[in-house]
C-alpha cells in the first residue's frame, strides 16, 4: 500500500545451499521516492464548449504535481469505458495556468448565411413557410421547404444540425436537392437534430422539408463539410484524469456535458 512502512532483510544463498547471516534490517516507505500523486482537477475550473465538429475544454490546473491530462469522451447516456473512450495519449499541461484542450476539428465553419433566420430573402421560403425575426415558421396544410443555394462537392459528406423551437405536429426532413435528392431522417419534437448527407452530382442547395402537417418553428441551423477529424455530433460527456511525471493517475473529474454540432 502506498505510504506503508515496511522492513526488509536479505541473505545470500550459495549454489550448495549454504546461507549467509541476514543483513541489517532496512526500513522503507512504499512510494517514498515516487512523484506525488496528482490532486483531483476542480470541476469548477473546467468549461466544455461544443462547436462545429469539435469541443473545446478550458482547464484550470492548480496542482504542481499535474503535468498532463488524459481526456476521455463518451456519448451521452453510454457507459464510460476508459479503454475505448480515451482520446489519444495524455496531453501536456502547465501547472498554475489555464490550458485549452481541443477534441476534433476546430476549423469548421457553417456554409449557411443567416443560420439564425433573422433576415427575409436569404432563405427561399416555399409553401407554408415564413422566415424572419429569428425563426422560420411553417403553418400546416401543405408540404413545403425552405432552402438555400450552395456550392457542394459530389461525394463529400456534409453535416447539418437544426433546432426545432416549437412543434405540435408533423415532421421536418433535412435534404440536399438539385440533383439526386439526398435525405436524412425525418425529425419531430423540439431541440437539436443532426444528420449527415453525402452530396450527389447536381446537388446545389440544402433544404428543410416540412410535412403537410408540420406545425412549428426552426430557430437555428448550421451546415458544414465534415472532415475525418470531426468528432461525432450530438450530446457528449468528457472526463479528465490528471497525470504526474511518472504517469501515475489522480482522481477522475467529470462527466462534463456539452453539445457538439
Amino acid at each position: 500500500t502506498l505510504g506503508q512502512e515496511v522492513q526488509l532483510r536479505a541473505k545470500a544463498v550459495a549454489f550448495d545451499g549454504d546461507q549467509s547471516p541476514y543483513n541489517t534490517t532496512l526500513t522503507h516507505v512504499i512510494g517514498a521516492s515516487a512523484a506525488p500523486v496528482p490532486a483531483a482537477l476542480d470541476p469548477e475550473g473546467i468549461v466544455a464548449s461544443g462547436g462545429l465538429g469539435h469541443a473545446t475544454l478550458a482547464v484550470a490546473v492548480s496542482d504542481p504535481a499535474t503535468v498532463a491530462v488524459q481526456l476521455y469522451r463518451t456519448a451521452a447516456g453510454a457507459a464510460f469505458d476508459p479503454e475505448t473512450d480515451a482520446l489519444g495519449p495524455p496531453r501536456a499541461v502547465t501547472p498554475g495556468a489555464t490550458v485549452t484542450l481541443v477534441d476534433g476539428d476546430a476549423t469548421r465553419m457553417s456554409l449557411l448565411a443567416d443560420g439564425g433566420f433573422d433576415e427575409f430573402g436569404i432563405w427561399t421560403a416555399g409553401s407554408g413557410w415564413t422566415v424572419g425575426g429569428g425563426q422560420a415558421s411553417h403553418t400546416p396544410g401543405s408540404a413545403g421547404v425552405i432552402s438555400q443555394e450552395l456550392t457542394l462537392s459530389p461525394g463529400s459528406t456534409y453535416r447539418i444540425a437544426f433546432q426545432i423551437g416549437s412543434a405540435t405536429a408533423g415532421t421536418l426532413t433535412p435534404e440536399l436537392a438539385g440533383g439526386s435528392l439526398q435525405q436524412g431522417a425525418a425529425a419531430s419534437g423540439t431541440g437539436w437534430h443532426f444528420a449527415e448527407l453525402v452530396a450527389a452530382p447536381g446537388n446545389d442547395r440544402v433544404r428543410l422539408a416540412a410535412s403537410a402537417g408540420f406545425d412549428g418553428t426552426v430557430t437555428a441551423a448550421v451546415f458544414y463539410l465534415r472532415t475525418a477529424a470531426c468528432t461525432p455530433a450530438g450530446p457528449a460527456e468528457y472526463r479528465l484524469v490528471p497525470r504526474n511525471v511518472d504517469n501515475a493517475s489522480g482522481p477522475t473529474a467529470g462527466p462534463i456535458s456539452t453539445l457538439i454540432f
